[in-house]
């Protein structure tokens, strides 16, 4: 984990590498952002997915040569794909 300042958003977000692959994100937390972010430019965000209630589940794709990000507070499960 690397914690980063977002320069347009002025906020500290959680970073973590992980491998490419789809998996399904659910949320612990009241509220969690996660945000695809590329490794060499921070402001290449490819996606960006907000979840507001507690056990939310959306899908999500990191693609090679990206990581995630997640806002303040954020708690999520991260399950891989087969």
């Amino acid at each position: 984990m690397q914690r980063s300042l977002v320069g347009s958003e002025m906020c500290i977000r959680d970073r973590y590498t992980i491998p490419t692959g789809n998996y399904t994100v659910e949320n612990k937390a009241k509220q969690s952002t996660v945000f695809v972010v590329s490794d060499s430019n921070s402001d290449d965000v490819s996606e960006c997915l907000k979840l507001a209630s507690d056990g939310e589940k959306t899908r999500l794709t990191v693609k090679n040569g990206y990581h995630i990000e997640l806002s303040m507070y954020a708690q999520i499960l991260l399950m891989p794909e087969q």
